[in-house]
């Protein structure tokens, strides 16, 4: 998607629809992280795939440029879910 999005347009507004990932996913994983290490582990994995999904849906066919920003930020904080969950069950977490 990000070559064919680079073509479009500017390698700068690609550059900053991944930047926008990347930092809303940093800045999202230790909230995201504190919700799930007790009893409400699956309510917010349940909701960061509900956000990753939505974001999706946002950066398939954004209408305008903050549309498509808006949609893989939101798919960063929906990563954020995804990846406490992938290491907060690892053994080698615990060590």
């Amino acid at each position: 998607m990000l070559p064919t999005l680079a073509l479009l347009t500017t390698i700068t507004a690609v550059l900053s629809s991944l930047t926008a990932t990347l930092l809303a996913s940093a800045v999202a994983i230790p909230i995201v992280g504190r919700f799930e290490s007790g009893r409400l582990r699956r309510p917010t994995i349940l909701a960061g795939l509900l956000v990753v999904t939505l974001g999706t849906a946002l950066a398939i066919v954004p209408t305008s440029y903050g549309v498509l920003v808006a949609g893989r930020a939101m798919q960063g904080i929906g990563m954020a879910s995804t990846r406490c969950c992938a290491t907060s069950g690892s053994p080698s977490a615990a060590q």
